[in-house]
């Protein structure tokens, strides 16, 4: 079903309406049609009507065919413009057509007026329908462009998974390697000094020896496979966590007292300092608090061959702020933001100078966060790390 058509007609004469109506009306178009002529009817019922074609006498008293023309172009520029008049010559035919004028039918050739209507309404409709396709195939671009885009970040981020994925299995490899270079140290010298053990020509003082050996290799497995459970808890949510009210003093003092006879035979001071209230308190996991600030020192007295490590804690609002600082190596720009990942240890080679699963500083940060606490750090490479660990009190 053919839609009807909306005309509006500009004219000032009432004969040249009547006639150009009947012109149209015989010319089997379905429309409706509406006079007007003056400028504001005319911009009404543009505005107002949803016109498909207009007509218009080129020379009107207050308003002319320029003029409504113009005004067309402007707002309605894809509506067919057609100059129906008895005044216009050749040249202003000609500049009407090149200021946008569809179409010219001289009032005394109205036979003309029909076929001008319909061909003005073909390419009219031909025109919407090629805008329409421009429009559609460039919304399917953009799709296109959209989609490509999306694939292309799609494929990046399937890349850097798959680099992840392949570092992930270096390290885990690595990782593996190192453990069992770990539990076969320890596991080796107590199967070799035990079988020493069993020899009829040993003194009492290299059974002394050898039972020192075993019971060093016994309790370094031993914190191997504790450490081992313990990322495994941590990575599973299986920690439980038991909270009670502790003094922060007396913990750091106990750690001082188990750490002082390590570093003993060192080139190594140890020192617990503060300047917070000696009689602070803390409510978390007594347990958990310790095993991480003892992995924290324990790995700060690891990577410094000499020098110092201090550790305390401060209060900082309402919250107790943990440091442990070391004199020693630091930390290399290129493993600063993996040293907390837990098949990372900075140095895989099997005669490292530095012995460990690279479990310590994971367990560490799982078991502040599991605290609902914070871990940091500072470092710089030959000039020491500062570790940070923040606990609600």
């Amino acid at each position: 079903m053919k839609k009807k058509i909306k005309i509006l007609h500009l004219e000032d004469s009432y004969k040249d309406i009547e006639l150009i109506h009947s012109v149209i009306d015989c010319g089997e178009l379905d429309f409706d049609y509406f006079s007007v002529d003056n400028e504001t009817d005319f911009r009404y019922i543009l505005e107002t009507k949803k016109i498909d074609l207009i007509l218009s006498d080129y020379g009107l008293p207050d308003y002319d065919g320029n003029q409504a023309l113009k005004f067309a172009r402007d707002k309605y520029n894809n509506i067919p413009f057609i100059f129906v008049s008895g005044t216009m010559g050749e040249d202003r035919a000609i500049n009407s057509m090149l200021n946008g004028a569809t179409d010219y039918v001289l009032k005394n050739k109205m036979e003309r007026l029909v076929p001008a209507i319909k061909r003005a309404m073909h390419e009219h409709y031909m025109e919407i329908k090629r805008i329409h396709s421009a429009r559609k195939m460039k919304e399917k671009v953009e799709q296109i462009k959209s989609q490509n885009e999306m694939l292309a970040q799609i494929n990046k981020e399937l890349i850097v998974a798959k680099e992840r994925a392949e570092e992930n299995d270096k390290l885990k490899t690595a990782f593996l390697q190192n453990m069992s270079h770990e539990i076969r140290t320890p596991l080796n010298g107590i199967i070799g000094f035990a079988g020493l053990l069993d020899s009829n020509d040993i003194s009492r003082e290299e059974i002394r020896e050898f039972t020192a050996v075993i019971n060093k290799s016994s309790k370094r497995l031993l914190e191997i496979v504790n450490n081992v459970l313990d990322i495994s808890r941590i990575q599973t949510g299986q920690l439980v966590i038991e909270r009670g009210k502790i003094s922060v003093d007396l913990i750091m003092s106990n750690l001082l007292t188990f750490f002082t006879p390590l570093v003993k035979t060192r080139n190594i001071k140890l020192n617990y300092r503060s300047n917070a209230d000696k009689t602070t308190t803390i409510f978390t996991d007594e347990g958990k608090l310790i095993q991480v600030l003892t992995n924290l020192i324990s790995n700060a007295l690891k990577f410094t061959k000499k020098g110092r490590v201090d550790y305390g804690f401060d209060v900082k609002n309402e919250n107790v702020q943990f440091f442990v600082k070391d004199t020693g190596i630091g930390i290399e720009d290129e493993f600063k933001e993996k040293i907390f990942d837990r098949f990372l240890q900075i140095e895989h080679s099997m005669t490292k100078n530095y012995e460990g699963a690279g479990l310590g500083l994971p367990i560490s940060k799982g078991l502040v966060q599991l605290l609902g606490g914070r871990i940091w750090y500072e470092s710089e490479k030959d000039k020491g790390t500062t570790f940070y660990v923040t606990l609600p009190k």
